[in-house]
């Protein structure tokens, strides 16, 4: 398996983040607390998201949306790793995961 390393075209930056819509997250609350105003504050634990749909790829650090040759947000990952291998080609690495 091989890993291909995301740049932003932008600012430079290493980490890709994907944006979802229509989630259906379910988590555990670890501790319900009460602010000195008396608002109640919930500390979340482990979440889990059982439905979602990829809305973008977005750096980071700047925000750069990750389009297509139509200017279109890329959702697919398939269609990310092309746009990685012809923006960015010789990222990829030797992963032996």
């Amino acid at each position: 398996m091989k890993l291909l390393e995301f740049t932003c075209p932008e600012c430079k930056c290493n980490t890709l983040e994907a944006v979802e819509t229509d989630c259906v997250i379910v988590s555990t609350i670890s501790h319900i607390y009460i602010n000195n105003n008396g608002h109640g504050i919930i500390s979340h634990g482990r979440e889990t998201t059982t439905e979602s749909k990829t809305d973008r790829y977005q750096c980071a650090s700047c925000g750069y949306i990750v389009v297509d040759s139509k200017s279109k947000n890329i959702t697919d990952p398939d269609e990310l790793v092309s746009w990685i291998k012809i923006i960015q080609p010789h990222t990829e690495t030797n992963n032996h995961a």
